[in-house]
């Protein structure tokens, strides 16, 4: 079974990576020769948080004092926002955990990498069937699962299977949610011809 560490995402740019590693409750290979030796020692989540982290959520609900833009200009509002050293101590940090997996760079053997993509096609469409129901969370968890296998392998193969459910699912949080994940293989352009929506009340 698969095991990650993740990265939290936050509004405002700044990170938090989990200190412990945990085991994936979504797996597409579920052999431990595959998904902690062939693919590395472990998958790396990226999870986009539409809030602002914890350390800025209180400046971002009080009232912050206007900045000034010069004699003559408007005002904007202030927003929380990473300072470079801490994006430049971010992406040092990142990069560390990316190095520590040790997912292969080059592919396998042509043979191989076929197995490997039809086992993932074949479980993923499993997945898919086995569900009552597949909802919003379980679309975007799995999207997130994928985007952290190895670049090698055929991502965009597996979220073709997700991409009908894409506009009946995934409102504007979720789009916003997933969306860099997309981005990361290849697949952003999936969300250009799907309506945003909202499920919050307008009233």
């Amino acid at each position: 079974m698969c095991v990650f560490r993740e990265i939290r995402v936050y509004n405002c740019g700044h990170e938090r990576i989990s200190a412990d590693f945990q085991q994936s409750p979504f797996c597409l290979f579920r052999l431990n020769t595959i998904c902690q030796v062939e693919l590395g020692k472990y998958r790396v989540f990226e999870a986009v948080v539409d809030n602002w982290c914890p350390q800025c959520a209180h400046a971002a609900n009080t009232n912050i004092a206007p900045m000034s833009l010069g004699p003559g200009q408007s005002t904007a509002w202030g927003t929380p926002h990473a300072l470079p050293h801490e994006v430049s101590i971010q992406t040092a940090d990142r990069n560390m955990l990316r190095s520590a997996a040790l997912t292969p760079n080059s592919r396998p053997v042509e043979f191989r990498l076929e197995q490997l993509n039809g086992m993932a096609q074949r479980n993923l469409a499993g997945f898919i069937a086995s569900l009552k129901a597949l909802d919003a969370t379980i679309c975007s968890n799995v999207i997130m699962y994928i985007a952290s296998l190895a670049p090698w392998l055929d991502r965009q193969a597996l979220v073709n299977k997700l991409a009908p459910w894409f506009a009946e699912l995934l409102d504007e949080d979720h789009q916003i949610c997933v969306r860099p994940n997309l981005k990361s293989m290849g697949c952003e352009q999936m969300l250009d011809d799907i309506m945003v929506w909202t499920r919050k009340s307008l009233v």
